[in-house]
Parts: C-alpha cells; sequence; structure tokens
C-alpha cells in the first residue's frame, strides 16, 4: 500500500461504508486530499529540523534535500515492489 493510499484511508471518516465499498471517484477524492496533505509536508517545520538534528547529530542534513526526496519519494511510489 502506498503512503498516498494509507492517507486516504486514515481520512475516509465514513464508517458505515468501508473503504472497499466506496465508488471508485470517492476514493479518488481521498486520494487527492492525502497527496495534498502530503504536498504540503515537503517542507520540514522547524520542530521537525530540530529533532532530526538531535537523533542525527548533522547540522546540514535537511540542507542536502534528504527530505524532500522522502516526500517525493512517497508522492510517486506506485505500490509495485522489486
Amino acid at each position: 500500500m502506498t503512503m498516498v493510499e494509507k492517507i486516504a484511508r486514515a481520512i475516509y471518516d465514513f464508517p458505515e461504508t468501508p473503504w472497499e465499498e466506496m465508488r471508485e471517484p470517492v476514493r479518488n477524492e481521498f486520494r487527492q486530499r492525502a497527496r495534498a496533505a502530503l504536498e504540503a509536508m515537503r517542507e520540514p517545520t522547524d520542530a521537525m529540523r530540530n529533532r532530526y538534528y538531535e537523533l542525527s547529530f548533522k547540522t546540514d542534513t535537511f540542507n542536502d534535500g534528504t527530505w524532500e526526496r522522502s516526500i517525493d519519494a512517497a508522492l510517486t511510489d506506485s505500490g509495485e515492489t522489486g
């Protein structure tokens, strides 16, 4: 399952109709919302940067684009493994 799909399912809030039974156009709408949420995370917050620095002991790690590339990877993930 891709990160976009995981987020879409997490924000889907219709317990009377399981995700699998929802029409595809509705699921696609939630996937679009999930992509928007994931894209909003592309730029880390100061708190995220600070915590990462504390854990990694590297002061320039976020400046190398690692975070942005990980979000890009989640956005382009097709769900295929291999």
